[in-house]
């Protein structure tokens, strides 16, 4: 759900530092035909089994709140149980009893990031779950999708979903769990109409079509409480501090897909913090706009007295060289952080405007150089290319940026005595669903190939710049999966997990789908 989606990939993530350092299996099933039969199987104690599934690795889903989220949610339910169960090579298994994935009532499906998309089938019939709903039947689990990737296009898994949730799972969850309860006994048709009245949730409609988004602004921030298996951040705490983003920068999805945004307390996230902190463990804060917070400082003054060394992932440069400039950069010198990350996205001050990220030269000189000066070596900056009506010029504008971020770099280190390492991740645009910009075409493949090249060759002349980013022909695939339709559901069937597809095989299922990508969407 997308709420509950906030994974480190995509938000903006803050790390506090505290104390130390195919072989397919196919389950026999007892093939009840009847529509009639009730398939829901519940425990000895009456409650209804629920697993919720990270179509990913264990190290990246544990580092994922929106499957802690879910877990605390459904556990706190009291005639539920939750399991994780993760990508892997069959049989798929929970974590918690090695319990089968067929044999739970319910599948929760969180996935954050839509070529992820491709692993739902493949994961449901490596379980001997028939991947399309309406090859379903009362003994097997109910399946539902949810995610940040559900809110922008569950389209492509439409076909293989019973309930989809575009919106916050707190909104919605606890209504389904009673649904589920109260639907032994009934029959199939029956659950599914209890079910369709909910809402904020689709069920059954075969088009992806995700229905009303709902948001939960009032509640408290997911913390993590298990730590097993170990996550990418091992022992590392993740705490929420917020949801959506208010800077509205027109391309990106964040931004808009999820209005308002909401901020958590300064206070509720100290307290989850010190918890972690309590028993050991690092804690990182995580948010899709935590530098916006509007109260940043309190946070950080409370994670100060509290004996917390603050070490952010990213920051807006705008915060930097604002108001809560000094207290940031000073916990960042204390805490001896190293790397930092900034996205000015292009350096073209017209498509600046295009993009809704105005950053004034004077603000950005004055954020690189406080970030050397506080003993930051590496700097990691994001662009973009392919953006509309991008030319040449535009280009060459945002290598004459990075120019200027290198030397400003450069100089405040040097009186420090140490330099360290640029690096840009260059990435092309991919316009996103509910953004201003979701209609724009994206560029042929080769002409984002071309531009790519003129980027990339700009910025290595610099000297001392690596570059990095997303492929041009990933990029397409990924605007192929945020504008298709239901059809992309035989594409994901037939791909058996494997993304980017297979040489031939998108020509053969959508032979239309340059116009979706390449055209106005």
């Amino acid at each position: 759900m997308s709420g509950l989606s906030a994974s480190c990939d995509v938000l903006t993530c803050f790390y506090v530092l505290w104390g130390r350092r195919r072989t397919c299996y196919f389950q026999a099933m007892q093939r009840g035909r009847s529509s009639q039969r009730q398939g829901l199987k519940k425990d000895p104690g009456g409650r209804l089994s629920v697993a919720v599934v990270y179509p990913g690795p264990a190290r990246e889903g544990m580092a994922s709140l929106a499957l802690h989220g879910i877990h605390q949610l459904v556990n706190d339910y009291p005639r539920a149980l939750c399991e994780r169960v993760f990508f892997q090579e069959t049989p798929l298994r929970s974590v918690e009893s090695r319990r089968l994935l067929s044999s739970f009532d319910l599948l929760a499906f969180t996935v954050a990031f839509e070529e992820q998309w491709v692993l739902l089938p493949k994961m449901l019939k490596s379980a001997g779950i028939p991947p399309r709903f309406e090859e379903r039947h009362a003994a097997h689990p109910v399946v539902l999708v949810g995610g940040f990737a559900a809110r922008l296009n569950p389209a492509p898994v439409g076909k293989f979903a019973d309930l989809i949730v575009a919106g916050d799972a707190e909104c919605v969850l606890p209504d389904i769990l009673d649904r589920l309860q109260q639907g032994c006994g009934k029959s199939r048709e029956e659950l599914f109409s209890a079910l369709a009245g909910i809402e904020g949730v689709s069920v059954r409609s075969g088009t992806g079509r995700p229905g009303v988004a709902r948001y939960e602004n009032k509640g408290r921030p997911v913390a993590q409480r298990i730590f097993d298996p170990p996550s990418l951040f091992k022992r590392m705490v993740l705490v929420e501090t917020g949801r959506g983003c208010p800077a509205g920068c027109r391309f990106c999805a964040v931004a808009h897909a999820r209005k308002p945004p909401v901020f958590f307390p300064a206070g509720d996230v100290l307290d989850a913090a010190r918890e972690g902190m309590a028993a050991g463990n690092k804690v990182g804060l995580v948010g899709a706009s935590l530098s916006r917070h509007p109260e940043l400082v309190l946070m950080l003054d409370g994670l100060a007295e509290c004996g917390a060394d603050i070490s952010p992932a990213s920051l807006g440069a705008g915060v930097l060289a604002g108001a809560a400039r000094g207290p940031l950069l000073a916990h960042l010198e204390r805490s001896k952080q190293r790397t930092i990350t900034l996205a000015p996205e292009t350096g073209s001050k017209r498509l600046q405007k295009v993009i809704g990220k105005s950053l004034p030269d004077a603000a950005l000189e004055r954020a690189v150089r406080g970030l050397g000066q506080a003993g930051i070596l590496h700097l990691k900056l994001y662009l973009l290319y392919g953006l509309p009506d991008e030319e040449a010029e535009d280009l060459r504008d945002s290598i004459d940026l990075v120019a200027r971020i290198r030397k400003w770099l450069l100089s405040a280190q040097r009186s420090r005595g140490r330099t360290g390492r640029l690096t840009v991740s260059i990435n092309p645009f991919v316009p996103k669903p509910h953004t201003p910009l979701a209609q724009e075409s994206m560029p042929a493949l080769a002409d984002l190939k071309r531009r790519r090249r003129i980027l990339s060759g700009g910025l290595r002349r610099l000297g001392g710049v690596a570059v990095s980013g997303l492929s041009p022909r990933a990029a397409v695939w990924q605007c192929l999966l945020d504008r298709g339709d239901a059809s992309l559901c035989d594409l994901l069937e037939r791909a058996d997990g494997r993304w980017p597809p297979p040489h031939g095989l998108v020509d053969e299922v959508i032979p239309h789908w340059r116009g979706l990508v390449h055209g106005r969407g």
